[in-house]
């Protein structure tokens, strides 16, 4: 892959973040994290590409699902882009540049890993401004088409940094952490 895909872009790319004022809970099928006009993006899937990118990028990184949920949906609208101004990134370009950490990566984690290498690219071929504008577009196309969101994966964006804020909704309990057992 010529362009390498960087770990830290992963966590800090503000503009996929950005989009993220597109995404509205309404609610998707079951077994859904969310329906993009029509394609269905599976809990399993962002489930996957979560495990997979967090391994990519070490422990030391959070990753968050709702975040990985961001670039399964707005994938295909910048893959459109990327070709569009010369950045595209191939599945196998994205799987090699994973698999470099990850034994076998999902699809969906090589999803990821390609929508954030296209992200870095149209930045810097575009330059910030010019690439706003693009993805503004891209988040109006998103808005079109339609986008439910299962409430379990949605947040809210902040309205100064546009980074999502990660919150549990008040009717999920919190997940009790698990002490261990010393033996005697």
């Amino acid at each position: 892959m010529t362009r390498t895909v960087t770990r830290t872009s992963l966590v800090s790319l503000g503009a996929a973040t950005v989009l993220t004022a597109s995404l509205a809970g309404c609610g998707a099928s079951a077994g859904s994290a969310a329906v993009v006009g029509g394609r269905r993006i599976a809990v399993s899937d962002v489930q996957s590409a979560t495990v997979d990118v967090q391994q990519y990028v070490g422990q030391d990184m959070r990753i968050y699902p709702t975040r990985m949920l961001n670039f399964l949906a707005i994938g295909p609208y910048i893959d459109d882009l990327a070709e569009k101004h010369g950045v595209g990134i191939s599945d196998e370009e994205a799987r090699v540049e994973l698999a470099a950490k990850v034994p076998h990566p999902s699809q969906a984690g090589v999803d990821v890993i390609r929508t954030n290498g296209e992200l870095a690219g149209l930045q810097q071929r575009l330059g910030p401004e010019q690439a706003s504008k693009d993805l503004s577009e891209v988040a109006q196309r998103l808005k079109a088409d339609g986008l439910e969101v299962n409430p379990r994966f949605d947040g809210s964006p902040d309205q100064n940094t546009g980074q999502m804020m990660f919150e549990r909704p008040s009717w999920l309990a919190p997940t009790p952490v698990q002490q261990p057992v010393l033996a005697p």
